[in-house]
């Protein structure tokens, strides 16, 4: 009967996580560039103060380029984002390239340009850790190729711990407290 009660209080508290992780929930739409703003490096895109996020925020962009004009090998747009709390994921990540030939994509912890995740386009990526709290960026590299019109676009949302894990910590600590019960009731 105490089990029950205890996965009951274990369930409602995974739920009320759940929805507090939801509840404030914000997109940010970190703009759409139409490439080339300028040839060769095209950093920074997005214009300070840059987006802060923090729980359960998405991120969202897009590069076009319309291949009109000049060829243009190894363009790059650097897209910003901080956050205010340390600790949070990227969940879901994914860049699509839509024609670019020679694309990459890379995230970086802008404060010391370590390298986080050098994304795949199409692939969806692992929960990538945004542990310190400050400035990321996500560099999109692109071969602008005369004639030729593509697009990328970039969609993640923000998290804290995943569920999963708070389900495990709790369950953990769920034995813990049964088995040092069961001890005090055998000694007594």
């Amino acid at each position: 009967m105490m089990l029950a009660r205890n996965a009951r209080l274990m369930l409602a508290s995974v739920v009320l996580l759940g929805i507090a992780a939801t509840a404030n929930a914000t997109t940010f739409n970190l703009g759409t560039t139409s490439l080339p703003a300028a040839l060769g490096n095209l950093a920074p895109y997005n214009l300070s103060p840059y987006a802060t996020v923090t729980n359960g925020d998405i991120l969202t962009l897009k590069g076009t380029w319309d291949g009109i004009g000049a060829t243009a090998l190894a363009s790059t747009t650097s897209w910003y984002f901080t956050t205010a709390v340390p600790g949070l994921f990227l969940s879901g990540a994914q860049i699509s390239n839509n024609g670019f030939p020679n694309f990459s994509a890379q995230l970086f912890f802008a404060g010391t340009s370590t390298l986080l995740y050098t994304f795949t386009a199409g692939v969806t990526a692992p929960l990538i850790s945004l542990a310190t709290a400050g400035l990321y960026r996500l560099d999109v590299t692109v071969d602008l190729v005369q004639g030729s019109a593509n697009s990328y676009t970039f969609d993640g949302q923000i998290v804290p711990l995943p569920a999963a894990a708070w389900l495990l910590l709790s369950g953990v600590v769920g034995l813990g407290a049964m088995a040092r019960r069961r001890k005090v009731t055998v000694e007594a």
